[in-house]
């Protein structure tokens, strides 16, 4: 009976949080840290409302969701990514000239400060380096990408890095990095070979 009536007083509070982390982030995270160790609790149901605003389009209200879960667990890199993502992709393009570039440099400012947070893994270098890579800055993008492949990662770090250095005219370079995919992911062989054989070719044209 305790149980069930703490659980429904933490599912009020956060719903109380929900509302105020619009207007009050800073001070809604602190509330959070305060009442103990209920915080996964609280991160789910937080995950449970921007999934639900999500899918009703409500997407400016959605980010400050995010902005709470990573002061709450600096280390979730899915928040930053998918916060991040929101401004850039979700928020920015309905928008139009310096609102517009300011919902991009915001987004930006998120992904950089998830990297400041996580700097050994390759998650939030390669999503700030495919940001760029998607606006054709692409000598910025191959230097996340060139962080990101430091780690443990998935292969289409590998294959971005590749599609990178062809973007820039440096065929060699994406040549051997689509050998190292077909030797390291099987299931990439066919794709490897078709952009070794391409890169190849336009390595030798005039």
């Amino acid at each position: 009976m305790l149980l069930r009536r703490l659980s429904t007083l933490l599912v009020l509070f956060c719903l109380l949080l929900t509302s105020a982390v619009h207007s009050q982030p800073e001070l809604a995270a602190a509330g959070c840290l305060d009442i103990g160790n209920v915080s996964d609790s609280i991160l789910d149901i937080l995950y449970i409302q921007a999934d639900r605003l999500w899918h009703a389009g409500q997407y400016t209200k959605i980010v400050p969701i995010y902005r709470l879960i990573t002061r709450l667990d600096p280390q979730d890199e899915e928040a930053w990514a998918c916060g991040a993502w929101i401004l850039i992709s979700g928020i920015a393009p309905t928008k139009k000239g310096a609102s517009r570039k300011q919902c991009e440099e915001k987004g930006i400012e998120i992904l950089k400060e998830g990297i400041r947070s996580n700097p050994d893994t390759y998650r939030l270098y390669w999503e700030l380096g495919w940001v760029y890579y998607s606006w054709q800055k692409y000598e910025d993008a191959l230097s996340l990408f060139d962080k990101s492949i430091q780690y443990d990662h998935p292969f289409y770090v590998e294959t971005t890095r590749a599609h990178t250095l062809a973007k820039l005219g440096r065929y060699k370079e994406a040549v051997r990095q689509w050998e190292q995919v077909k030797e390291k992911y099987p299931h990439m062989k066919d794709v490897a070979e078709k952009f070794i054989s391409q890169f190849k070719d336009a390595q030798d044209a005039p």
